[in-house]
């Protein structure tokens, strides 16, 4: 009787190890998935570094064009007010010359 159940013990173990083998991945196979995936997103993650220096990167160039718009205002005000002082020498000085002329002309 003690053989029966060391034959059936036996027949058990085997059957449970096989389910075993048949449900079990390949170990190779979860280690190359796993790689792929963190491959992947080493990858990803390499790409969003790249994104996040591009957009600093344009982020400075914006702020830079910025800067150069702000100077160009300031010089462009700077520019009408150098104009505006031109105008009132100019008009001073046909004031001047209309001045003169008739002096010129009641001298004579």
């Amino acid at each position: 009787d003690e053989d029966n159940d060391d034959d059936n013990l036996e027949t058990l173990t085997k059957k449970l190890l096989l389910l075993n083998n048949k449900n079990r991945k390949p170990t190779t196979s979860v280690c190359t998935s796993t790689q792929t995936q963190t491959t992947h997103t080493v990858s990803q993650g390499i790409n969003t570094i790249e994104d996040y220096a591009s957009l600093q990167t344009m982020d400075n160039l914006l702020k830079e064009a910025e800067t150069q718009i702000q100077l160009m205002e300031e010089e462009n005000v700077a520019l009408v007010e150098a104009n505006k002082q031109l105008k009132q020498k100019q008009d001073l000085t046909i004031k001047q010359i209309s001045q003169l002329r008739e002096q010129n002309f009641t001298n004579f």
